[in-house]
């Protein structure tokens, strides 16, 4: 019987440790340096403090962490770096996104749901 219990165990743990190896994939590439991370954050952050200073920091933070994960979605750091370089208007872009963090993050109502 007791070594039953230990037999159980074992496989338990054996499981738990083949389940909890598996490869996690994630959302990005990892196309984006740290530093290119950062700089976007800070400008995203020093914008909507400007733009909202009565708000909480707090409140900044979680939304430029989520511009920061739609950008990283929906353009690679190469693509972004050369519209960069080629001094593209990316309002439109980050305009875009910053609405679909307002409506992710319930700041904005969201059109679908007041229409329907």
């Amino acid at each position: 019987d007791e070594k039953m219990s230990i037999i159980g165990y074992a496989l338990l743990i054996i499981l738990l440790l083949v389940g909890c190896s598996a490869p996690v994939k994630t959302k990005f590439s990892g196309t984006y340096p740290s530093i290119q991370l950062r700089g976007l954050w800070m400008a995203c952050f020093q914008g909507a403090s400007t733009k909202n200073p009565g708000l909480h920091p707090q409140i900044h933070s979680v939304f430029c962490d989520c511009m920061l994960d739609l950008t990283r979605g929906r353009i690679t750091s190469q693509e972004l770096q050369l519209k960069n370089d080629q001094n593209e208007d990316m309002t439109g872009l980050f305009t875009g996104i910053a609405h679909e963090c307002g409506v992710i993050l319930n700041f904005i109502p969201n059109q679908e749901q007041t229409n329907a």
